[in-house]
């Protein structure tokens, strides 16, 4: 290989992995779209939230698998302090039972909302507020009117630095 073509190779490795982030990104903003279209669209102000997330300039994509099955997905934006939470091939629940996020750091867990499962298991997209530093998303079942502390083992756990 001459020195450009090897430059050129070396340059193309550098920028997949942007560009699978931003794929994936479009990808999932796009979803988010389709889910709120269906709800409803709960309001427009929340639907360019979750888009300026998904967009903000230092997003990050994390990915854990669920212990009771399924995959969850958040974007993260430390600038804002805030994330955008999904999920797919969730097992479904008695209707007693709902899903519920947690953002859980070093100070302890709080509620961040209860999630909607849709058929086929997906879930989201759940918008996560004040994030402190050190807070990961955290992911149990409770009961459906949802508690103000897990009552249940953490399905998921993932944030900076969470094993997947």
């Amino acid at each position: 290989m001459n020195g450009s073509r090897r430059a050129f190779h070396a340059r193309s490795w550098l920028t997949f992995p942007r560009f699978a982030l931003a794929a994936a990104l479009v990808v999932i903003a796009g979803a988010a779209g389709v889910i709120l279209a269906e709800r409803g669209s709960p309001g427009p102000q929340r639907a360019q939230t979750i888009s300026s997330v998904l967009r903000a300039p230092d997003a990050v994509m994390l990915t854990a698998r669920i212990s009771t099955g399924g995959m969850a997905t958040v974007v993260l934006s430390h600038h804002d302090h805030m994330g955008v939470f999904m999920a797919h091939d969730l097992p479904s629940l008695p209707a007693a039972r709902r899903y519920e996020l947690w953002l859980m750091g070093p100070r302890g867990a709080r509620p961040a909302g209860m999630l909607r499962t849709r058929p086929g298991g997906m879930a989201g997209p759940a918008l996560l507020v004040r994030m402190r530093p050190g807070d990961k998303i955290g992911l149990t079942i409770e009961p459906a009117s949802g508690s103000p502390r897990p009552t249940s083992a953490t399905l998921v756990l993932i944030g900076p630095n969470s094993r997947s």
